[in-house]
């Protein structure tokens, strides 16, 4: 085999990921994505997330960490081999989430994921003025802020308009 050929060769098998096919190589091409939204506009301190995994890597052997904190936990691989997992307790701001192999079998992947309080905002600065609530029972209008109907909910919101989840009792 001449150089050339040596150097084509040697190129097509790294891009095809083939490289060093034995026993002790790591697998490449871990990634994970947001699938509840994009990772950017994440609220409420929850996002579904999908690792992707090299097509001969264990599934079982990953670990996932949100910011340090173990979450492999919330992780399991369906049927049809997606491995997926609701990630909760995201803090406002930025989250970085890692994913790696328990035995360096396969390389790891990050993913920031920045979350937004559930009441928003998520994409302005700042929430438009004014804001109206939805309130229990109506409010008359006082100053610059108008009325508001009632919304049939039975609690009031906590912040930032955040309306408490209640159950329909409607049979």
């Amino acid at each position: 085999m001449n150089l050339r050929t040596y150097l084509v060769t040697t190129a097509l098998v790294a891009s095809l990921g083939l490289e060093g096919c034995g026993g002790d190589s790591v697998l490449t091409g871990t990634s994970l994505q947001t699938l509840s939204n994009r990772a950017d506009l994440v609220s409420g301190g929850a996002a579904l997330v999908e690792v992707k995994l090299p097509a001969k890597a264990v599934a079982s052997l990953l670990k996932v960490d949100v910011d340090g904190t173990d979450v492999s936990a919330a992780f399991s691989t369906l049927a049809d081999g997606r491995t997926l997992g609701v990630v909760k307790g995201l803090k406002n701001g930025s989250n970085t989430v890692t994913v790696k192999s328990a035995n360096g079998t396969f390389s790891g992947a990050q993913l920031v994921i920045t979350n937004a309080p559930v009441g928003g905002p998520v994409i302005l600065s700042s929430q438009p003025s004014p804001w109206i609530c939805a309130t229990p029972s109506p409010v008359a209008a006082s100053g610059n802020t108008p009325a508001s109907n009632a919304s049939g909910l039975t609690a009031s919101a906590t912040d930032s308009c955040s309306a408490l989840t209640v159950a329909n009792s409607a049979t």
